[in-house]
Order: structure tokens, then sequence, then C-alpha cells
């Protein structure tokens, strides 16, 4: 997830984790992040 506020961005990466078990990351400003 890369837009929002970071609070609204890190609890809708926990419901992920949580309901659908999915690994979901809210990448800091800079990170790369690769994606499959």
């Amino acid at each position: 997830m890369v837009h929002g506020e970071e609070s609204s961005s890190d609890a809708l990466r926990d419901r992920i984790d949580r309901e659908l078990g999915w690994t979901a990351v809210v990448p800091r400003p800079g990170e790369a992040v690769l994606v499959r």
C-alpha cells in the first residue's frame, strides 16, 4: 500500500494479514519493494 495516511495504511495491512493471511507491506518513503 502506498497511498493514504500511515496509520490507515498500517491498519489495512494488519487487516489483510489477519483476515486473508496475505503478507502486505507499507513501504517507507524512498524504499523499493519487489512485488512477485
